[in-house]
Parts: structure tokens; C-alpha cells; sequence
């Protein structure tokens, strides 16, 4: 059992981490770890569910959640939710100077030598903590993937007209690189908003049976929620990547795929949703078949013509 409950959930990530890392201190059988680790992937349901609804959700009792909460050092699971509420109430008006202070806290703090280690070795510390929970995110998506709902979104993209990604932020890098991806494939696709040409105009351009991927995480960039809202409204198909079930790019989704962002990175992890996003490419790939492979061909003749690519 935790001596001292943590207080906020990013606390309360890193003692899943160390959980992991000595199992044998705190005994939690595979399902109750399993559940803490749904309940972190899924703040806002774990904020906003009932301990029901939850049980029903990470497929253990009530009562598992209650002793959950115990070992973690809460009185009561009502107190253990608190946690979610508060935290995710006071997270988005200073997140990123919130993980950016999390991040350089050893630093700031004079009284701490780095236990001994070097610099480099700190470093190489803070990478690797960074790499593995790059891949507990990525392990968090998959474990909570709906195969048929992923074959699914896969073959709509595959048959739309036209197909429209749009990210902002850093979320524009993500919308980026699938826009080059499904170029490779298949054509009609493009960003929504190439060279800021205007939303309005993209949006116009969509027809029922096209497709709009859409993607961002808490803190929602406003202008992502409202153009997937709009789409949805005039019969875009739309696919949401957002971080969890409960985000409001899912509320107006055809498609949505939830993936976990929680890390020490100042900004929010995004590692994970290009894995996420090479996964669906490949699959649309599949869904094209020979289409793809001519398509690519195509792309293959222009850079040979163009000399683009050199093997020096």
C-alpha cells in the first residue's frame, strides 16, 4: 500500500511506472494493473463514470476498483476519482508550462545532485523514460483497438471520393504526413486547408462519401472540434484521432480511434499516433490492392523523370 496518495495524475503515472518497474512491492494482480492502467488512458471516463460503469469497462468488480484505490493510498474510490475531476479541471489553462516545470524540476532544484549519475547519464535517463512511455501509449491504443472499426475506417478511405486531413498545431505535422501517405496510394487527397486558402472553401469542396480525418488531444484546438462538426453536419465521413473516447472530436465521429498521450515530453506525446497512423495506411493499402501498387508506381516514374532522388 502507497503510504501518501498521489495528487495529481501525472503523479499518479509515474507510480504506475514504478509499479511496473517492482511489481513484487505492491502485488497488484494483472487485472487490477490493468485497470489502473485503462483508468490513466481514459481520464475523462475515470472523471466522469460511474465505479459500475468503470467495472464494466475494465471487466473486474467494484470492488477491485475500491482496493485499487486503498493500495493507492485513497480512502475511497470516490476519492481516487476526485483525483481525475480535479486534475483534468485545472489541466488545460497551463499544461504546457505544467510539463515543462515537471520536466526541469531536478534541474531547478538545487538540492538535487542527480543521485550521483553524470550529466550524460541523466540524459540518457530521460530518454529512456521518454521511449518507454512512447511505448506504453502505444500499447495503451492497441490493447483497446476495435479491429472492425479499424478495417472499417480503413476501406472508407479507400472507397471516398476525396479525402481531406485536417490538424493544427502540432497536430499538423500528423495531418501532414498522412496526406503524403495517402497520396502515395490513391488520389483526391489533400489537406483541408492547403496554404491557408481557407476553411470555408475546403469544407465546401467535401461531399457526402468523402472522408475528413481530424486530430487533436487535451487541450483541444477549438478549430478542429468545430470544422469536424461542420463536416459531420453536411454527411462528410468523418475519423476523429484523439486522445481518449470521451474527447468532443468524438462526439460528431463516424470513426474514432483513442490514443493515450501521457509522457514527460512539455508538449503532448505524439509518437504514438504516427505509429497509429502508419498502421492505417498500411491497412488502406490493402483495402486498395493493385490500385495502390499502380499508384505508387506512378509516383516512382515522375521522381525517376524528375530526378528528385540520388543514391549518393
Amino acid at each position: 500500500m502507497v503510504e501518501s496518495p498521489p495528487d495529481t495524475l501525472e503523479a499518479l503515472h509515474e507510480l504506475f511506472l514504478h509499479i511496473q518497474a517492482q511489481p513484487d512491492e505492491y502485488r497488484l494482480g494483472e487485472k487490477t494493473m490493468a485497470s489502473l492502467h485503462g483508468l490513466l488512458t481514459h481520464p475523462k471516463d475515470a472523471a466522469h463514470s460511474s465505479i459500475t460503469e468503470l467495472a464494466v469497462q475494465f471487466d473486474v468488480s467494484p470492488a477491485t476498483l475500491t482496493r485499487l484505490s486503498r493500495r493507492l493510498g485513497f480512502e475511497s474510490f470516490n476519492q481516487f476519482q476526485e483525483l481525475f475531476k480535479n486534475s483534468l479541471s485545472t489541466r488545460q489553462a497551463s499544461f504546457y508550462s505544467t510539463q515543462a516545470t515537471r520536466l526541469l524540476e531536478p534541474r531547478l532544484d538545487r538540492s538535487d545532485s542527480g543521485h550521483g549519475t553524470s550529466t550524460s547519464q541523466q540524459a540518457w535517463q530521460r530518454l529512456e523514460q521518454l521511449a518507454r512511455e512512447n511505448i506504453n501509449n502505444i500499447h495503451g491504443f492497441m490493447q483497446q483497438l476495435n479491429s472492425e472499426q479499424f478495417q472499417l475506417a480503413a476501406q472508407a478511405i479507400a472507397q471516398a471520393g476525396q479525402v481531406r486531413i485536417h490538424g493544427k498545431r502540432q497536430y499538423s505535422a500528423l495531418a501532414q504526413f498522412l496526406c503524403y501517405g495517402l497520396t502515395l496510394i490513391r488520389p483526391h487527397v489533400g489537406l483541408l486547408e492547403p496554404n491557408n486558402l481557407g476553411l470555408a472553401e475546403g469544407l465546401a469542396q467535401l461531399q457526402p462519401g468523402d472522408v475528413l480525418i481530424t486530430a487533436s488531444v487535451s487541450p483541444y484546438t477549438r478549430e478542429v472540434v468545430q470544422i469536424g462538426q461542420q463536416a459531420a453536419a453536411q454527411g462528410v465521413t468523418l475519423l476523429s484521432l484523439t486522445d481518449h473516447t470521451l474527447s468532443p472530436l468524438a462526439e460528431s465521429a463516424n470513426f474514432t480511434f483513442a490514443i493515450p498521450v501521457q509522457s514527460s515530453f512539455y508538449s503532448n506525446s505524439i509518437s504514438a499516433y504516427f505509429v497509429f497512423a502508419e498502421g492505417l495506411l498500411n491497412q488502406v493499402a490493402w483495402e486498395l490492392g493493385p490500385q495502390a501498387i499502380e499508384s505508387i508506381k506512378n509516383v516512382e516514374m515522375q521522381i525517376q523523370n524528375l530526378k528528385i532522388e540520388t543514391l549518393y
